[in-house]
């Protein structure tokens, strides 16, 4: 049988200064750039425009019911107006009736 070749010496035999060393020089070429964690301003601006669409959804939907509110409201307002004034012309018809009929 061949003789086994003698294994070469894991780098943990090496001194401590030498592995330090090692480390240093082999990670510094072979270490990706650091990544940053991302900008907040960045992922804001990504939450804001999902949130965009629905925003304007909520503002349309909320303008409608506004919208509606103001119309009902004109209407009863209107409507109260009417009646007001045809109760008055009803006091004034009746005050009428009663002078002529005096």
């Amino acid at each position: 049988t061949p003789p086994t070749p003698t294994p070469t010496p894991p780098p943990a035999q090496a001194s401590w200064f030498q592995r330090l060393l090692n480390v240093m020089t082999s990670t510094e070429d072979a270490r990706p750039e650091p990544t940053l964690p991302p900008d907040p301003k960045v992922l804001l601006d990504d939450e804001v425009q999902k949130l965009l669409p629905l925003a304007a959804e909520v503002c349309q939907d909320a303008e409608k019911k506004a919208l509606e509110a103001a119309q009902q409201e004109a209407q009863r307002v209107a409507d109260a107006h009417v009646q007001t004034l045809s109760d008055s012309q009803n006091d004034v018809s009746l005050r009428k009736k009663t002078s002529q009929s005096t």
